[in-house]
């Protein structure tokens, strides 16, 4: 009877309820609200417990859907979109929704959700992707929008929702390594009572040298059967759980505990091999994350090493070294090789050559030419038979005095000096001599020092220097140099009397000017 009642009050009061029956307090109408479609939901319960057919009444200025739905189970569901009788809803409308069965209706009113994006782009700039997008140039159909919603979804990351106001036209999103791969971007326009349909675009992160890379510095560190690798954790994510280091030729994995674990060591290698080592970030299901970082050693031999080669005098040269580090047993001794280098083939020395076996650290090879390079290698021989070879280049010291130097002490005075291998015996001098440019005159001296001072000299250009050692009565080894040498007290009285005299020059050169044109030091500076 109640009901009735109230059908009456209505139209008395011009109510226009379009349902008869009477409205539950409490409404019990759930609604998913978009932009050209509206889904009600509601339950069978309470005054609509023993109910089956419901009207469902869709109005703006008129009714735009008034459709039957029948329902048997607890949830109910009118979607608007699927009803081929009821009209597309427009963007940013105000709603009646009305829900009636036996008698009993329920009504709410919303408004439809603004239109959707237009056009969705993405760009990877730098360490952040930019997403962008175009509005709808219908006015009143966004007049209701207050946010835009952008959601992305990153390879590893997942998905990372930002809102921002209407009147913005794109949003940054920080890039991580983690994130190498493809994603999805999802851009929607909220408003109204609900949402409008996202609009979708694709986008592919490949790695980049502007982004933070997750490991870098990678170090390797070689012996003769082992290499040990590190590196640094520069960035870092959530899926980051530990690395796979992989060495390769040998396909040998190792995977540290966990991701604070930044090096590790692998052992029983093959002296003198090449091998590659990459370190490659992965998570916890040991898919990998972001980039690897590789790096190349070679195992060292276990050669002699700290060669060190040095000519003693002209037919002599002196050979050491030390035993190597490798943890492998004493050679059996070393091979000690020279050889004369009066040519290279193929970058090696061909000419005499002297073969020596010794057990210990040192080796003097004597009976070599003076003043020639030689070609030392020292070869360790083991008992498995293997041997490695370490080798350089030595030249012996010239039989003729060397290192022929010369300079003037002053405008006369030269101080020549020189080098030589080996002491004088007993009533032996080194000989001088020296001639001037565009003279004939050789002038001459004699001293049992490596040096010599001549006195009175008055050249200009450049001066001819000969010093000489006699080995015996037949054998006379000269060492000959030409030198231009000029005195800096010379230099500097030029460059003096230039900073004195051009300033003087100009001084003179002003007040001449001065004069012929009348000019006064008033005028140049007004006050004076």
């Amino acid at each position: 009877m109640a009901s009735w009642w109230f059908c009456l009050i209505s139209v008395v009061l011009g109510l226009g309820v379009a349902v008869p029956g009477y409205f539950i307090e409490e409404n019990p109408l759930e609604v998913e609200v978009s932009t050209s479609y509206v889904i009600v939901r509601w339950t069978r319960e309470g005054d609509w417990d023993n109910v089956t057919s419901f009207m469902v009444t869709l109005e703006e200025d008129e009714i735009i859907c008034n459709e039957t739905v029948n329902c048997d189970a607890i949830e109910c569901e009118f979607n608007s979109n699927e009803n081929v009788n009821c009209k597309e809803l427009t963007p940013c409308t105000a709603i009646i929704i009305t829900v009636g069965g036996s008698g009993v209706n329920s009504s709410i009113d919303i408004i439809t959700a603004p239109a959707p994006k237009g056009a969705v782009k993405t760009k990877i700039i730098d360490t952040s992707l930019v997403v962008l997008w175009t509005e709808t140039s219908d006015e009143p159909h966004k007049e209701c929008q207050n946010t835009t919603e952008v959601m992305v979804t990153f390879a590893r990351t997942g998905t990372v929702t930002k809102s921002t106001s209407s009147q913005v036209d794109r949003v940054l999103f920080p890039l991580n390594e983690c994130d190498l791969g493809a994603g999805e971007v999802f851009v929607t326009s909220l408003g109204g009572s609900g949402s409008s349909e996202p609009r979708k675009s694709n986008f592919t992160f490949e790695d980049s040298a502007l982004v933070t890379p997750i490991i870098g510095s990678l170090e390797l560190n070689a012996t003769c059967d082992s290499i040990e690798a590190s590196w640094e954790l520069i960035d870092w994510c959530p899926y980051l759980a530990w690395f796979r280091v992989t060495l390769k030729p040998s396909e040998s994995v190792t995977t540290t505990p966990d991701y604070n674990s930044t090096s590790t060591t692998f052992e029983g290698l093959d002296a003198g091999t090449n091998y590659e080592v990459c370190v490659q970030p992965v998570d916890s299901s040991s898919d990998d994350l972001a980039v690897s970082i590789c790096s190349n050693i070679r195992t060292k031999i276990p050669a002699v090493e700290d060669l060190q080669l040095e000519a003693i005098n002209h037919t002599a040269v002196q050979v050491s070294w030390s035993p190597s580090d490798c943890n492998m047993s004493e050679p059996q001794r070393y091979e000690v090789e020279v050889v004369t280098c009066n040519n290279f083939t193929n970058e090696t020395c061909t000419g005499a050559t002297f073969v020596n076996s010794t057990t210990e650290l040192n080796y003097t090879q004597t009976g070599l030419e003076p003043y020639t390079q030689y070609h030392v290698s020292v070869v360790s021989i083991y008992a498995s038979d293997s041997s490695y070879q370490a080798d350089d280049y030595v030249i012996t010291l010239p039989m003729a005095p060397y290192d022929l130097e010369a300079f003037l002490q002053d405008a006369s005075t030269i101080y020549v000096s020189w080098n030589y291998l080996d002491e004088l015996s007993e009533n032996q001098t080194y000989g001088i001599s020296w001639k001037l440019e565009e003279s004939d005159v050789i002038y001459s001296g004699n001293t049992t020092f490596k040096e010599y001072v001549i006195q009175g000299y008055n050249g200009t250009g450049s001066t001819l220097l000969c010093v000489t050692v006699t080995l015996d009565a037949a054998t006379s080894i000269p060492e000959c140099n030409e030198f231009r040498l000029y005195y800096l007290e010379d230099d500097f009285g030029l460059i003096l009397g230039l900073m004195l005299g051009i300033p003087l020059i100009i001084l003179a050169i002003g007040l001449a000017l001065a004069r012929v044109f009348k000019v006064t030091l008033a005028d140049v500076f007004p006050g004076v």
